[in-house]
């Protein structure tokens, strides 16, 4: 039989080349146009003649003539940015306003001007002018307003530039006489995600993801995109005092320690545009596969974000603590009492923020700016010892506010996990802050998280439905949470795999054909915590594909099917339903481009690409700088190309395919000259011809150790530049 590698079309590496991504959706360009129109109603006429844009051929514009008349424009997937108009004429009998803004505000006139909307789904295009909700799920936003005696080319201002959107409504609103009318043209919009990306490189990612699934390469576009949408400058945060009028919205909040030529990692693009702690635990793994601008710079500014606003009140109950919300939104918080959510108010949160901390650190090894915040995170450690239960050491949960779920609090999974995990972490790196760490205590901190680690199997592990209960109470005993049995596979809170591989099981039983739903959110599904419950189903079955990769593709296909084809949205109803339990009646709300959502964007890197190279994020080898263990075993995916930059400019590239006919699996690894990695070489299953054999760069390897789980062959200290494997089926 020909060997299997003379069939390989030759690699096609270069993260430079990212931008051919196929199902890239960065624009190419800052300078984008509408697609087509998405409806008209009311009193609407094609204007044609010369245009100033090139949108559309066939008209220069419209004209719109009394109540309810509007046009509302498809720009064919979520975009960013601030909209062009150019106001040709127009005829209003009564008073002007003159004004561009929110004249519901301050303006009196008759004839109000016309009005722009924003929506992310054509669900809430209506006669408010197809206006999302972002402020607050308590109101809608309302329309802005363009004045009709202002005539000529106007665009709109960054405080009202909408960070994702699909549809934009140009109307006149039912309060407009007969006898009004306006023409227009929508000239162009101006792209403002990214912005620390140069204009002609938006699509130029540093890693990218091509496999011979069409779906999971949409997939994990559709998390980079996702994540760019979410990179915004740090000026451009949601203005939450208009919650306190009831209606409006503006971005024009700054972060508290950054500056506007800065840029971070927002949670929602349309909504809130904040740092938060715990969705850093998604999103920054994602980013490091695809965006890693500036050594994670934008991830960094988020951690700042939140540790500045630290409670550092020696007297507060909370000392030490860090925000539910990082800053602007943190600053609300705190400022505005009506909005419901204390400062620190969650406990989960606190040991995400100090997470994010040290897995920024571990992976670009930036000690210089995480020394300077380093004694926070010992005194952020320090305030949680009051709240640990004596009789069964497992950290008691009073603040309770979290991602979105019902019944945090107690001596609960998810948050000991989250604590176990902050505590060993923070144990293993202490020693490099040895300088800086005063008050730090590494020995005390494995202590308290082997108890937890004791107690959490003790008391909360049911032995027959094979999952953690969510608390010791009894009502928490009847539910056995998607986000805390994940944590504990993901954060090794298990006693071993085999206990790891039953909690995947089970939680794989409840999935549907909408996805995976959370018991600790009833009627709903979270991506955030399916997203940790992903990367566990990859971790408890090395080598086995199928159960994880059938997650992916049922829920993140759905949801593309269903809200966005080109990002991940925030939450919805297990019924498959645009809802979110948080939020109550509020779908307006629901972020359709959210970043915590992003998990398999990484997922697939690390697990069926097989690329993992953060010693202490995402492999644990001893004196090796990377590993390489792609899942090829029943994922249903004939080959898979990938590669990213790691920070400090370490480039990776992978490529492999399989031949199930044959039982031949062949793959490449390029990495770094100097450095010295594992490769786990997958099993393929045998058919009946023969004895599997092992070929490293085209030479016979006999004996090669077979890993822990059976499905690999292990090869040790594989040396940077390219290496070949190859199985073949043998004869003799």
């Amino acid at each position: 039989m020909e060997r299997f590698t003379a069939l390989v079309i030759s690699l096609l590496f270069s993260t430079t080349g990212a931008k051919l991504q196929r199902n890239n959706f960065s624009p190419s360009t800052r300078n984008i146009h509408a697609s087509s129109i998405y409806q008209t109603t009311g009193n609407v006429t094609p204007v044609a003649g010369p245009s100033l844009s090139p949108c559309f051929s066939s008209t220069s514009g419209f004209l719109l003539a009394g109540p309810n008349a509007s046009v509302t424009y498809d720009f064919g997937q979520l975009v960013a940015g601030r909209p062009t108009i150019n106001i040709k004429s127009s005829s209003c009998q009564g008073t002007q306003c003159s004004d561009y803004g929110l004249p519901s505000f301050n303006c009196t006139g008759d004839c109000h001007g016309l009005r722009l909307g924003y929506t992310e789904s054509p669900l809430f295009i209506d006669d408010w002018g197809g206006m999302d909700w972002t402020t607050w799920y308590t109101f809608p936003d309302g329309p802005l307003y363009l004045p009709l005696d202002q005539l000529g080319k106007y665009t709109i201002p960054g405080k009202w530039a909408r960070g994702s959107f699909r549809y934009l409504t140009l109307s006149l609103g039912p309060e407009s006489s007969k006898d009004t009318s306006v023409s227009f043209e929508l000239y162009s919009l101006h792209f403002t995600a990214a912005p620390n990306i140069k204009d002609e490189d938006l699509g130029s990612y540093t890693g990218y993801f091509t496999s011979s699934d069409e779906l999971l390469n949409q997939i994990w576009n559709a998390g980079v995109y996702t994540i760019q949408l979410n990179t915004m400058s740090a000026n451009t945060s949601l203005n939450i005092s208009y919650f306190l009028l009831g209606n409006g919205w503006a971005n024009d909040a700054t972060s508290t320690s950054l500056s506007s030529s800065d840029v971070f990692i927002a949670d929602g693009a349309k909504r809130n545009r904040n740092p938060w702690s715990a969705d850093f635990s998604i999103f920054f793994r994602s980013a490091l596969v695809s965006q890693n601008f500036e050594n994670m710079r934008a991830s960094r500014n988020g951690i700042q974000a939140n540790f500045i606003l630290q409670d550092r009140n020696r007297s507060s109950e909370t000392y030490g603590y860090f925000p539910y919300a990082g800053s602007p939104l943190g600053d609300a918080f705190r400022d505005i009492g009506a909005l419901g959510f204390p400062l620190y108010s969650s406990d989960t949160y606190q040991c995400w923020a100090m997470l994010s901390l040290m897995e920024y650190f571990i992976s670009t090894g930036d000690y210089e700016w995480a020394e300077t915040y380093w004694p926070q995170l010992v005194l952020g450690i320090n305030a949680t010892f009051p709240f640990l239960d004596p009789d069964t050491g497992l950290f008691n949960g009073t603040r309770t506010v979290d991602w979105g779920r019902d019944g945090q609090g107690g001596q609960n999974i998810a948050l000991n996990a989250l604590y176990y995990h902050t505590l060993t972490t923070a144990a293993r790196l202490a020693p490099r802050f040895s300088d800086v760490g005063n008050g730090a205590d590494p020995a005390l901190w494995l202590s308290i998280a082997n108890r937890i680690k004791q107690s959490a199997n003790s008391l909360l592990w049911d032995e027959e439905a094979g999952l953690f209960r969510d608390n010791i109470t009894s009502a928490g005993a009847l539910v056995y949470p998607q986000d805390g049995n994940a944590l504990a596979i993901r954060y090794n809170l298990t006693l071993s795999p085999a206990q790891s591989l039953r909690i995947a099981e089970a939680l794989s039983r409840r999935w549907t054909s909408y996805g995976a739903p959370s018991a600790e959110l009833r009627g709903y599904i979270s991506p955030f915590a399916t997203s940790h419950e992903l990367l566990a189903q990859f971790a408890a079955r090395p080598g086995d594909a199928d159960p994880a990769l059938h997650l992916l593709r049922t829920q993140w296909g759905y949801m593309l099917r269903a809200f966005s084809n080109e990002t991940c949205v925030e939450g919805y109803a297990d019924d498959g339903s645009l809802g979110y339990g948080f939020y109550g009646d509020a779908p307006a709300f629901i972020s359709l481009a959210h970043a915590f959502s992003t998990g398999p964007t990484y997922a697939l890197h690390a697990y069926v690409a097989g690329l993992r190279v953060i010693k202490g994020l995402d492999f644990e080898e001893d004196e090796r700088d990377w590993a390489w263990m792609p899942a090829v075993n029943d994922a249903g995916v004939d080959w898979v190309r990938g590669g990213f930059v790691a920070p400090g400019g370490r480039t990776f590239d992978v490529e492999w395919r399989v031949d199930r006919e044959a039982d031949v699996f062949w793959g490449c690894v390029i990495a770094p000259a100097g450095e010295v990695g594992v490769v786990y070489v997958p099993m393929v299953q045998r058919g009946d011809g023969g004895l599997q054999k092992l070929l490293v760069n085209g030479t016979v390897m006999p004996d090669t150790a077979v890993d822990e789980s059976g499905m690999y062959y292990r090869i040790e200290r594989v040396p940077g530049g390219r290496t070949e494997v190859e199985t073949v089926i043998s004869p003799y």
